[in-house]
């Protein structure tokens, strides 16, 4: 068994190891101290060269390296190192001597003998060795491993820390910004040098830069060339840039660098000696410089860049031109719209865009040409695709799209404009609705009266605030019936006389019913003499209130018939209208003309739903006493008028005008049934009124019948007249054919060569119809009719006048975008004008006078007939006076309203009967005929006042045009020429046109 160690030993081991304790926590204090410092002094300077390199990345691999190299070196200097040096404790022992040589040598053999294990052989007594190992140790025991071992001083390296920690934190404090951008550039791996390795020089390498330009082929311009020293240049995007140049050094490869830096985009030029070129297509602004590679392998590129701009494609432009920017429009109308649209380099397609109930549709609008740059029109928006209800509004504007295929097209919109739909048959319904709930609560009022105890206070009190209410809805009635154009105003005034009676009753009643002995008596039965009184009031108001019942659902049931017949009116105004159109159709085959009949099919079909519907919420026994029901709209109707339109779309055009006359006839026989059943419904209810009005169309239809004889005697007159001319003139005919043959053709060839781009859109068909009128000439000479032929001639006269004034005008108006190229139109129509004048001059001369050629019988009776035509005359002015004092009595606006048409015909009948005393056939034909016509159209307009109509005696289609009003560079409406024509017959204005007549008329004497 081995011995313990001795305690001496264990006590000098354990010493050394307090010592080598010392000496490793100095060295690994020292190796850190010197370590942080180095670590610092590297992690300052680091960034500090990396600010002056171009990339900081190789910075900080390297300044890695230095603090791992550091790192380690501190390891092994503080750590490994002396553990290594200090592992065995006579290393250790002899470190002490040296600092205590007194016990220098028994310490070292004390360690040597006994202390690092057994001793040697020979090494001597065991008994001395432990005697002097005992004796070491307690030498040892006043030795402590600081004084054993006394430490180097570390002021200087802790001293270096502090300086090095001192100067990093001034240079961050004073530096941030540089600090924080060199440890961003060796972080931030920099970008790849965007020009491969190839030097930047500021001095040119180029010379001679030339651009050839190919705009987009869309834009129809020319190549253009670019010489610029600069190589700047501007471009639409889409162009084709061809770039040449030339090398100030012989090349090998070069390149167009796009872009500042990186990344960038290279292009590769041809090559050939010192000349190089390129193709580029523009599509945005950019910068570009050139690199060249010389012979030598040297790559240089440019310092400086070149610009490349963009020349915008700039969006249309377009201006909507309307009748009025809020327009409230009558009926499914066609509007006239207009517009200017211009781009710079060309427009694709104008559409009409309008929005309803928040969806938008689209209509394309007649452009013409496209690409053209300009463009100005006018359109019509028929409103038949304008699905809404009556009240609604229609937002709506033009839409012009260039032709940009490159960067996509580019759309300009006008303002926007709106528009509403009225219906004054819509206003009117409301205001019979009114009065309808007005009369229910009459016969509630009635019946309420009539069962009333004359006891019941509480039951009068509440019927005479009813009372009271009612006569205020009358008041409310009559004014709504105010503004309603369709309300008859002899309604409104008995509606307006039933409040105040009634009125007038309550108030009686109210004073009854706050009697002093009432409200002393209000919780007993009221006394005979109160009782009375109310039962005489109850009385006058159950006299009252039957009386107003009775008047006022005779007027309701009176106005809704009146609104079935306007239905019916519009649909035979339509119906009339589809066979002139089939008729046109037959002799044009126009593909408009078909789409018209389309239209108006559409129509009537809309007007056949809308009167079945009106006929359906009539009373029933309305219906019954005055209808005939078989007669009214059903289903056939409607059923047959889609078979014309399929008959139409089959192409069987013949087959559908066939068909349309079977579906005439049942249309027709609603309106005749209609008709009947309010001229009924008037001679129950309204006897004295119907009494009147038939006694008044009566002798109008006796003063028509006279008028037309008149007019017919004096037809034969003119018609034996017409051919004793060509008689008398038929040797002549053919010299005089001869002699204004040549006038003729000059006239057609000047007529055609007006330049159509100088006519306003009224001009170029005014001066169409003065076109077809010479052609009747010709033919009327080829013919040998010499008068037919002059009268042809004088309407061609005519229609150049009415030409030359309309562009006399549109030239004062001033330069704009409707009258441009006016002045060579204006001096070729001034052309035909004289030529057309000579062929009137020549004609006549040739003609021979109505006193040369009628005979004596025929003379005598045109002047029997004026003698006649006076007669009559006086008649209708009779008749007039009549009308115009029976205007109370007549139904609507009968009486006011004929006497004015009456008078009008008198003047008509007076010039008639002047023409038949001067012997003139023509003009005593022409003026009887008027009369007679004027006649006819006096007794329409009275039926039509009878049912008071919204416009009295003129079409209720509800689908004219609305035009431009005012504007000087739009087309005239249709009407105005008609009426200026017919005006210059009657030798008086119509209606609204006296002004326009008479600066018509002056332009054409100027």
């Amino acid at each position: 068994m081995t011995a313990p160690a001795p305690q001496p030993a264990e006590d000098l081991r354990g010493f050394l190891a307090d010592v080598r304790a010392r000496i490793m926590r100095r060295a690994g204090a020292r190796a850190a101290v010197w370590t942080a410092t180095l670590v610092i002094a590297a992690a300052m300077a680091a960034p500090l060269f990396a600010l002056t390199t171009t990339s900081g990345r190789p910075i900080l691999w390297l300044a890695v390296a230095v603090v791992a190299a550091i790192l380690v070196a501190g390891i092994a200097c503080g750590i490994v190192l002396p553990g290594r040096r200090w592992k065995k404790d006579d290393d250790v022992a002899r470190e002490v001597g040296a600092h205590a040589p007194a016990i220098a040598s028994d310490l070292l053999s004390s360690v040597q003998l006994a202390v690092d294990g057994a001793p040697p052989a020979g090494a001597g007594s065991p008994a001395l060795i432990a005697a002097l190992v005992a004796d070491t140790a307690t030498r040892v025991r006043s030795l402590s491993p600081r004084t054993a071992v006394p430490g180097k001083s570390a002021h200087g390296l802790v001293a270096a820390l502090l300086v090095t920690v001192a100067v990093a934190a001034g240079i961050t404090l004073a530096a941030p910004g540089a600090v924080a951008r060199g440890y961003a550039r060796m972080w931030i791996a920099p970008p790849p040098s965007p020009f491969d390795g190839a030097s930047v020089t500021p001095a040119p390498i180029v010379a001679d830069i030339v651009i050839t330009l190919t705009p987009p082929a869309y834009t129809g311009l020319p190549p253009r060339v670019v010489r610029s020293s600069t190589g700047d240049f501007s471009a639409m995007p889409g162009t084709r840039a061809d770039i040449t140049a030339t090398a100030l050094s012989p090349a090998t490869t070069a390149q167009i660098i796009f872009g500042k830096s990186a990344p960038h985009q290279k292009l590769t030029m041809d090559v050939t000696g010192r000349e190089l070129s390129a193709r580029i297509t523009v599509d945005k602004a950019a910068v570009y410089r050139f690199l060249v590679e010389d012979q030598d392998g040297e790559r240089r590129v440019e310092g400086h860049t070149h610009t490349i701009a963009i020349d915008p494609d700039e969006k249309p432009k377009i201006q909507l031109f309307a009748p009025a920017r809020d327009l409230d429009v009558h009926g499914r109308k066609r509007i006239e719209l207009a517009y200017i649209a211009e781009d710079d380099h060309g427009l694709d397609k104008i559409e009409l865009v309008w929005s309803q109930e928040g969806e938008e549709k689209r209509k394309p609008v007649r452009l013409g040409e496209t690409g053209v740059k300009t463009a100005q029109a006018k359109f019509l928006w028929d409103l038949q695709e304008v699905s809404i209800a009556a009240g609604q509004a229609v937002a709506y504007h033009l839409e012009a799209t260039d032709t940009d295929t490159v960067s996509g097209p580019k759309i300009g919109v006008s303002e926007t404009f709106y528009l509403r739909i009225l219906s004054a048959r819509d206003r009117h319904e409301r205001v019979i609705d009114r009065q309808r709930r007005g009369f229910e609560t009459m016969v509630r009022l009635l019946g309420s009266r009539l069962v009333v105890a004359g006891s019941d206070i509480g039951g009068h009190e509440t019927l005479n605030r009813e009372t009271r209410s009612l006569a205020a809805e009358l008041g409310g009635i009559v004014a709504d019936m105010a503004s309603d154009p369709l309300a008859p105003k002899k309604l409104a005034t008995l509606l307006g006389e039933m409040g105040q009676r009634l009125d007038a009753l309550a108030g009686d009643e109210h004073e009854i019913l706050t009697d002093a002995e009432v409200r002393a008596r209000k919780d007993k039965e009221p006394s005979p003499r109160i009782r009375r009184r109310l039962e005489r009031s109850d009385h006058a108001h159950t006299e009252e209130l039957e009386d107003d019942v009775i008047v006022l659902i005779d007027w309701i049931d009176r106005q809704e018939m009146e609104l079935l017949l306007a239905i019916s009116d519009d649909i035979q105004t339509h119906r009339k209208h589809v066979a002139e159109l089939f008729a046109q159709y037959e002799r044009t085959h126009s593909p408009e003309i078909l789409a018209e009949i389309q239209r108006e099919l559409a129509t009537i079909e809309h007007k056949l739903g809308e009167l079945s519907e009106h006929q359906s919420s009539m009373p029933a026994d309305v219906l019954d006493r005055f209808v005939n029901v078989e007669a009214l709209v059903d289903n056939k109707q409607e059923n047959c008028l889609a078979e014309v339109k399929e008959l139409i779309a089959a192409g069987q055009v013949a087959a559908a005008k066939k068909k349309m006359a079977e579906c005439e006839k049942a249309i027709a026989g609603t309106a005749s049934a209609l008709e009947t059943a309010l001229g009924d419904l008037r001679g129950e209810a309204f006897p004295r009124e119907q009494r009147a009005f038939g006694e008044v169309m009566n002798e109008l239809a006796d003063l028509g019948e006279s008028q037309r004889e008149i007019a017919a005697e004096t037809d034969d007159i003119w018609k034996r007249y017409a051919d004793r001319a060509r008689e008398a003139m038929r040797d002549q005919a053919g010299a005089t054919r001869d002699a204004v043959s040549g006038l003729v053709d000059e006239l057609e060839a000047e007529i055609k060569a007006v330049p159509a781009d100088g006519l306003t859109p009224f001009s170029r068909d005014e001066l169409a119809v003065a076109a077809s009128r010479v052609k009747d000439v010709r033919a009327m000479l080829a013919e040998g009719d010499i008068a037919e032929a002059l009268a042809m001639a004088r309407h061609a006269e005519t229609s150049l006048e009415t030409v030359a004034g309309d562009l006399m005008a549109a030239g004062e108006r001033g330069a704009g975008p409707w009258q441009s190229r006016t002045v060579r139109a204006q001096e070729a129509v001034s052309a035909a004008q004289a030529t057309a004048a000579e062929l009137v001059r020549q004609l006549a001369q040739s003609t021979p006078t109505p006193e040369e050629i009628m005979s004596p019988e025929d003379r005598a009776r045109l002047g029997k007939l004026a003698s006649r035509q006076r007669s009559v005359q006086k008649r209708a002015e009779r008749l007039a006076h009549k009308a115009k004092n029976l205007a109370g009595d007549l139904p609507g606006q009968v009486g006011s309203q004929l006497a004015e048409k009456l008078a009008a015909t008198g003047d008509t009948m007076r010039r008639a009967g002047q023409r038949m005393q001067k012997r003139d056939p023509a003009g005593a034909r022409a003026r009887a005929r008027d009369a007679a016509d004027a006649l006819a159209e006096a007794a329409s307009s009275a039926r039509d006042a009878a049912r008071r109509r919204l416009s009295p005696g003129r079409s209720e289609r509800g689908d004219e045009t609305v035009r431009i009003p005012g504007a000087d560079e739009y087309k005239p409406p249709a009407t105005l020429r008609e009426d200026l024509l017919k005006a210059m017959n009657k030798e008086h204005a119509p209606d609204g046109y006296g002004e326009v007549v008479k600066r018509y008329y002056e332009e054409l004497i100027k």
